[in-house]
């Protein structure tokens, strides 16, 4: 079945997102995962374990990776969530919108998250994109 014919309505899969209980934005990238690296990477978790391996995705203080599955047309996606900086937006609105370049410093900002806060974005990240077809 084509993903045209769903109901369901399309989905860019790069957007900015913003949770409910949370004044934090987020930039989300979904990437599609094949299911042949689906089976490498459960391999290489099983063979990671039974070497007494911990398996962790890396990533940085302020990006949350989760897996999706996207019932409508079986896909599997890799999210990666990336704190937006505060700075940035209020930067940008200022640029944008009022023709102004303020120079805040945003490398003294510090960017992380917390575990709630990655619940928080997960559970509702994933309600949300069980609405609509990624493309």
């Amino acid at each position: 079945m084509n993903p045209t014919d769903y109901s369901q309505p399309i989905h860019p899969i790069f957007f900015f997102y913003q949770p409910e209980n949370d004044f934090h934005y987020y930039k989300v990238n979904c990437k599609e995962i094949k299911y042949e690296d689906i089976l490498y990477f459960l391999n290489k978790l099983f063979k990671n374990n039974l070497n007494n391996r911990e398996h962790e995705i890396q990533s940085h203080e302020n990006e949350h990776i989760f897996f999706y599955y996207q019932q409508y047309d079986n896909r599997f996606y890799q999210v990666i969530c990336e704190l937006v900086s505060p700075i940035a937006i209020t930067n940008y609105l200022n640029e944008n919108i009022y023709g102004i370049k303020l120079k805040q410093n945003m490398e003294q900002e510090q960017l992380s998250f917390i575990i709630e806060q990655k619940q928080n974005l997960e559970f509702h990240l994933t309600q949300y994109l069980s609405n609509y077809l990624l493309n």
